[in-house]
């Protein structure tokens, strides 16, 4: 009998491409999800001193500032938001659910939990929380996606984060 991979159409804005799902017979991803490939995205640099990629198609929405810095993007069935300041929304991880994931990492030098999320009736989503992104500051970037692969392409954003300073 010959073993059949689960493989995905990923239709990233326009860029299609056929590639294995992670995680085996499901599309639910994971702490070791590899990263989408990210060719053809373009790096933004933020103000505030760090940088991220971000696929073709996004465009940035305004949004109005309170007490930190503030900023979102959107793509067709894609949402991102970011948030760095002193009281940014970066906090503790809590214990994992059925309906999310949380994930301690490493992210641009810095230590990060990336939370995943899972739809009951709404939205994937993907965040990732930086407590401390350097000079007392914290990072907070999150998304949601209407898709598995627009989760995986918000995973690999969040991946992408570099800061300027260490």
């Amino acid at each position: 009998m010959r073993l059949v991979r689960p493989f995905a159409l990923v239709l990233a804005l326009g860029t299609a491409a056929c590639v294995p799902m992670s995680g085996g017979p499901t599309s639910q991803l994971n702490c070791r999800t590899t990263s989408a490939d990210t060719s053809g995205w373009h790096r933004i640099a933020d103000s505030s001193g760090f940088s991220f990629l971000l696929p073709p198609g996004f465009h940035e929405n305004k949004v109005e500032e309170m007490q930190s810095h503030v900023r979102g993007f959107e793509a067709p069935g894609l949402t991102l938001s970011l948030d760095y300041g002193h009281e940014s929304g970066a906090r503790d991880p809590v214990d994992s659910t059925d309906l999310h994931l949380e994930c301690p990492t490493q992210i641009g030098g810095h230590d990060a939990v990336v939370t995943l999320t899972w739809p009951d009736r709404m939205a994937y989503g993907a965040s990732a929380a930086w407590r401390d992104a350097g000079a007392g500051m914290r990072l907070w970037m999150g998304g949601a996606a209407n898709t598995p692969n627009g989760q995986r392409a918000l995973l690999t954003v969040l991946r992408s984060v570099r800061f300027n300073q260490p």
